[in-house]
Order: structure tokens, then C-alpha cells, then sequence
């Protein structure tokens, strides 16, 4: 089937703009999405579809960071176990059973950004040394990454900041943490705005 022909069949009202998005991308660049990312969307319930708005709101870059030592339970605040098996089981997190490594090398006095939506976190490299942070999370599989990406839902600011202090927390000397306003410029880059510097606590 074309994508026309899955977004003509879609009725839900929310994905009206996802598939907007996605009739836009395919017309600039056909090839963009899959056929199989198009059959998902248009076979999603309507619990399912508020299930993956709400775990937009805590993706940073291509997964869910997980904070502190009680794995997954952490994210309580923000979102039920019950809703991450969910999740896992439609095919768009995978990490639920056995959290997975995120490892972040920032090279020797430079700065890498770890992107959410409309907002992100900066590491700098202060030394001449290169420097690794590893922390767990769940990862988005790839039609995961599709769909959020398609989502206009901007990442939890109060779920940022608190992976920003995870993060100071554990990172190495000589590394600086900061939150702020992120505007990408490509693949690579990104632009940072009213900055904030989160501060190792004493444990």
C-alpha cells in the first residue's frame, strides 16, 4: 500500500499531524520513513498512541535514561512499569529486563550535547585528557526513534534536570554538566541557550 493510502485510513484526530509530517518528508525525500513504521501508526489504539506521548517527554537523544540504583522503578514519577512492559511490547523500548550501557566519550577540551526535544544537556571536557561517562537506560528501537521523532512533544524539563544532576553526579573530573534551551544546527551540533551548571552533591 502507498503512505497516502495508511494515512487516508487513519482517523484519530492526535496523529493528524504526525502524518502531516510524514506525507511532507516522503514528498522532499522519498524513502524517509518505512512501510512498516506507516503500518504501525496506522494501527494504533488510542491508549497506545497517549503511551507514546508520554514517553517523548523523557527521551534524551535515542533513549530513556534511567536514574539512581533501582533501575526502571526510578522513572515511577513520570511513567508506570506497566506502561514500559507496554511499550516494550509494541516494539518501541527494548532495555526493560536488563538495563542497557550508555557510554558518552567527550573528547579532550571539548563538548558533546546530549539532545532532548527543544531542550538538552552539554558536557564539557575541561582536561587534556578524554573523558567517559557511562549510565544505563532504555533504548528506543528504530521504529521507536521514527515515531518520537515525528512527535512535536518537548522533553520534561524537571526529567532533564534531574538526569543532568544524575549525571554530574557520576561523571569524572573535569567534566561540566549544563542544561539548557537546545537548538539543533545538524547532525553533530547544537546550539545552547540559557545555560545551567549542575553541581556534583555530596553523598
Amino acid at each position: 500500500e502507498s503512505f497516502r493510502s495508511y494515512a487516508e485510513k487513519t482517523s484519530k484526530e492526535d496523529l493528524k499531524n504526525v502524518w502531516a509530517k510524514i506525507l511532507a518528508g516522503e514528498a522532499c525525500k522519498p524513502g524517509t520513513y518505512s512501510l512498516r513504521t506507516f503500518s504501525f501508526i496506522s494501527h494504533l489504539s488510542q491508549s497506545e498512541a497517549t503511551l507514546i506521548d508520554t514517553l517523548a517527554t523523557l527521551v534524551v537523544d535515542t533513549s530513556v535514561p534511567i536514574l539512581g540504583k533501582d533501575g526502571v522503578l526510578e522513572l515511577k514519577e513520570y511513567i508506570s512499569f506497566t506502561d514500559l512492559l507496554e511499550l516494550e511490547s509494541m516494539g518501541i523500548i527494548s532495555g526493560i529486563s536488563g538495563d542497557i550501557i550508555s557510554t558518552k566519550i567527550v573528547r579532550k577540551n571539548s563538548s558533546i550535547a546530549i539532545s532532548g526535544k527543544k531542550i538538552g544537556i552539554l558536557l564539557t571536557n575541561t582536561t587534556n585528557i578524554d573523558k567517559e561517562i557511562t549510565f544505563t537506560s532504555l533504548r528506543l528501537t528504530t521504529i521507536g526513534q521514527n515515531i518520537i521523532q515525528l512527535l512535536d512533544i518537548p522533553t520534561s524539563i524537571d526529567y532533564l534536570k534531574r538526569v543532568s544532576q544524575h549525571i554530574a553526579n557520576i561523571a569524572p573530573e573535569g567534566i561540566n554538566v549544563q542544561y539548557g534551551t537546545c537548538f539543533p544546527i545538524d547532525n553533530n551540533r547544537s546550539l545552547f541557550s540559557q545555560v545551567h551548571t549542575m553541581e556534583k552533591e555530596e553523598i
